[in-house]
């Protein structure tokens, strides 16, 4: 388990905070201790750490991130399976190199 802690003046008023990464949207176990915040959490290679002052946003995030899903099926688009996808996408975004 890794301790990260962030402190600035906004922070103080931090209601929720979640972790994204490639499997969804997670808790994560943090405290606010004056303008700083606290999360213990172990993570994967990649994640991005959500601190809102909106108490729905993780929820709305998650169902954004479904409905994304649900199209790329419906597609038939998987970058993260399929090689000619993931070329695709690299396409779309403007990259050359290995990853977009």
């Amino acid at each position: 388990m890794s301790v990260y802690s962030c402190a600035a003046i906004y922070l103080s008023e931090v209601v929720d905070l979640f972790r994204v990464d490639a499997d969804g949207v997670h808790t994560v176990d943090w405290s606010r201790e004056g303008n700083q915040v606290v999360v213990r959490d172990r993570a994967s290679k990649v994640a991005v750490y959500v601190a809102s002052t909106d108490a729905s946003l993780k929820s709305s995030v998650e169902s954004e991130r479904k409905s994304l899903i649900e199209a790329e099926s419906a597609l038939q688009f998987d970058p993260a399976r399929s090689d000619a996808d993931f070329e695709q996408l690299k396409s779309l975004a403007g990259t050359k190199g290995a990853e977009p």
